[in-house]
């Protein structure tokens, strides 16, 4: 055949066929071996004191190349040419690197392994399909790596995996400062995977005792974690450095629906409150909205929520619009309270794009506009129990959860203006 070359080294790697010729020779003791039905590149030759030929494995093709394999033999000819046996330089090299090996092997990060179980997984059938392996990956990479960081992974503890199942995670947008956290499911689904990778590893012998027990951390997770509502992100939330050019796009168009969703932008309010609005709510002389308990979401006491200057300008909008025909604030055609989908609606049918384009930047849900105004107080300096308190959230500090609403009403007030400010900087005109 002549000396190898790259195009015929590609064919014979891509052929299928059993091939006759089991070895080819490229010059100077370089050989290509496919005994073993893998082409392998070797140096042939004749050891002193030993009558059958010495091969030395120089690498796989294409992981080797035909030219790394000819500056391989080059190198052992040059050794034989001065009285060296490349047979012992050779063994000499492969101990350093099973040393190298065995090093690496005994200081292995959690994502060493996991790239190692992931290959396992994919190999054995278990996992059949890449995506599997890049949600894995893509969660460790999130919840894990940022807790253990490049730890020895036999040094990884069970309270370090209780810090990863117990985390606070970044939030809406992915914004500094802004975090919930991690959901049960997540935390479920990581516990799982991360217990099945220590078995791995310990099957392997890279960890020495396997500390990541289902009993030892189980019972961190019989509890739903105490979640930040606000940042969840089942509710797509607009990001609030889009919100004035959206409240813009509704100032020209007549509709209740529309004023609904300006409502909820400048009260925060859940969707039940905000459809079922009533005019005996609003206290339009001390600037207060008074959802009753049996509206609430946890109906154990009313919510008091606090007018800024545009929500007033808005209510007095619609009194004008409808003259207090109606026992609600925003009505349909029979006067009466519009359906759940109303603002959807709205969203969807009258604004229309790009608001209702559900992989777009400007997307959101209704209930969203509570994480918009959340994110916008937390960036402004407002703390979480604070936020909380003016969404009507549980708050964990059980002296908080006895305070009346009223209480806290000028709080609130300031809160609410500030944003109303931010989202209508020119007032609320109809």
């Amino acid at each position: 055949m002549g000396k190898l070359n790259k195009a015929k080294l590609d064919a014979l790697n891509r052929s299928k066929k059993k091939e006759d010729q089991k070895m080819w020779l490229d010059g100077d003791r370089l050989n290509l071996d496919n005994r073993k039905k893998r082409l392998t590149f070797i140096f042939r030759y004749k050891r002193s004191g030993h009558s059958s030929a010495t091969e030395v494995v120089i690498g796989k093709y294409p992981a080797v190349s035909l030219a790394e394999a000819r500056t391989k033999a080059n190198t052992f000819n040059n050794m034989l040419h001065n009285n060296q046996d490349a047979y012992d330089e050779n063994q000499e090299e492969i101990q350093k690197n099973k040393a190298k090996t065995e090093a690496k092997r005994n200081y292995s990060t959690l994502m060493d392994i996991a790239e190692e179980w992931f290959v396992n997984q994919t190999h054995t059938g278990k996992w059949n399909t890449a995506k599997k392996v890049d949600d894995c990956r893509n969660n460790f990479s999130k919840f894990v790596v940022p807790i253990v960081k490049d730890k020895n992974i036999k040094d990884i503890t069970t309270a370090d995996i209780v810090r990863v199942l117990e985390q606070k995670v970044i939030g809406i947008n992915g914004k500094k400062g802004h975090f919930c956290h991690i959901q049960k499911p997540t935390a479920k689904k990581t516990k799982e995977w991360l217990q099945a990778l220590f078995r791995f590893a310990d099957a392997d012998g890279r960890i020495d005792t396997n500390h990541i027990t289902h009993d030892k951390i189980t019972y961190k997770l019989v509890k739903e974690p105490d979640e930040i509502k606000y940042l969840d992100t089942r509710h797509k939330a607009l990001d609030y450095k889009f919100i004035k050019k959206f409240v813009n796009t509704l100032a020209s168009i007549d509709d209740d629906r529309v004023r609904m969703l300006e409502w909820t932008v400048l009260t925060a309010g859940r969707t039940e409150e905000i459809l079922q609005t009533e005019w005996s709510e609003i206290d339009l002389e001390n600037g207060i909205w008074t959802v009753p308990r049996h509206k609430t979401k946890k109906k154990k006491s009313e919510d008091i929520i606090a007018l800024s200057k545009q929500a007033i300008a808005l209510i007095k909008h619609q009194q004008k619009k409808h003259n207090i025909n109606s026992k609600y604030v925003f009505t349909n055609a029979d006067k009466g309270t519009w359906s759940k989908g109303a603002l959807r609606y709205a969203r969807d049918y009258i604004i229309g794009e790009p608001y209702n384009i559900r992989n777009g930047e400007l997307y959101f849900r209704p209930h969203g506009f509570r994480s918009t105004c959340a994110t916008y107080l937390i960036d402004n300096g407002y703390d979480e129990t604070t936020v909380k308190r003016i969404l009507n959230q549980k708050v964990a500090d059980t002296v908080l959860q006895h305070y009346d609403s009223a209480d806290f009403i000028d709080k609130k007030r300031e809160a609410l203006q500030l944003y109303a400010d931010y989202c209508y900087p020119k007032g609320y005109k109809r």
